[in-house]
């Protein structure tokens, strides 16, 4: 089991290219989450207990349902396996009705299609749970069942019914994105972009992107790492990562973008110490220099018509300034 976790900014087209609809839904299992754009983190949360509990589980699975002397043969029991007919038969009934939908398309039928796989392992899954829970408890002959109960299966389907829904609601996105959204995109972006589209609107055109100098402005007075002092090394952690900065990545710009900043009055120099030297005996070699830079307090930017009117380019807020 992995997990893979991805900030994205406006990038629709890894967007798009990740979450393309497949024959089997999505090409990843992903659930996506939209949090704040500085989400608060707390390290210091207890989570050992559940490490603990997923732990036990894994070594339950691997020490007690693949032993070969108990061979698995799950199935279903009477009252889940009405239920999955049940199922089995809105299934049918739904895509007998589906293609007169405006919207419909071959995904949705394929993931519907496939209600047995994602309702059964889902109710496999359920009764491990229990089977694991009850282990230790009054319950132990709980190990050697091998049929889900309507319990457990009546979970996966309603687990299956949400997964329909994220899918269903990204399906119809999809196709709103490639019939209407996508192609205005590009008839904005090769400059023919409609009355219609932003003048009767009164939405104006979205400004060019910022140069990769004025990006890592930008960068430097509005990223919250660097509300207080920060040094060269600090900037360069930061966007390391950073394509549309590559070429700002050396410390030589670092420095040369940072003193333009100080020269026009969005920053100061609050701290520079020599270089350290080197304790390896036969290099001897002198560090680089240390720069520690702040930004000016609020007051100092506006009262100074140069730094106030290069904020304003760099589109950065009053509210970056202390």
């Amino acid at each position: 089991m992995y997990v893979v976790s991805m900030k994205i900014t406006g990038q629709a087209e890894v967007v798009e290219e990740a979450l393309a609809p497949m024959a089997h839904a999505f090409q990843k299992r992903c659930s996506m989450a939209w949090p704040p754009e500085n989400t608060a983190k707390d390290e210091t949360i207890t989570i050992d207990a559940a490490d603990d509990l997923v732990t036990a589980m894994h070594q339950y699975m691997f020490t007690v349902m693949m032993d070969d002397a108990q061979p698995q043969r799950p199935h279903l029991d009477g009252y889940s396996l009405d239920l999955y007919q049940a199922v089995a038969e809105a299934v049918d009934q739904w895509v007998e009705a589906s293609p007169k939908h405006e919207h419909f398309t071959k995904f949705h039928r394929q993931k519907v299609e496939f209600f047995h796989t994602d309702t059964l392992r889902g109710a496999w899954l359920n009764m491990r749970k229990c089977q694991f829970l009850s282990a230790e408890g009054p319950c132990p002959e709980e190990t050697r069942r091998q049929s889900p109960n309507l319990h457990e299966y009546l979970m996966a389907v309603h687990a299956w019914l949400r997964q329909i829904d994220l899918h269903f609601a990204y399906y119809y996105y999809y196709y709103y994105w490639r019939t209407v959204m996508r192609p205005a995109m590009a008839e904005s972006k090769a400059g023919r972009a409609s009355s219609d589209l932003l003048g009767s609107t009164g939405i104006s055109a979205p400004p060019p992107p910022l140069e990769p100098r004025d990006m890592l402005k930008h960068e430097m007075l509005t990223n919250e790492a660097f509300a207080k002092p920060f040094d060269q090394k600090a900037v360069r952690l930061c966007i390391r990562n950073r394509t549309a900065m590559e070429p700002c990545k050396k410390t030589d710009v670092i420095i040369a973008v940072a003193q333009e900043l100080v020269d026009v009055g969005l920053l100061e120099l609050v701290i520079e110490s020599a270089g350290i030297q080197d304790d390896n005996a036969r290099r001897k070699k002198k560090g680089r220099a240390v720069k520690t830079w702040q930004r000016r307090s609020l007051a100092d930017v506006t009262s100074c018509a140069d730094a106030d009117q290069e904020r304003k380019r760099l589109r950065v807020s009053k509210d970056c300034f202390s």
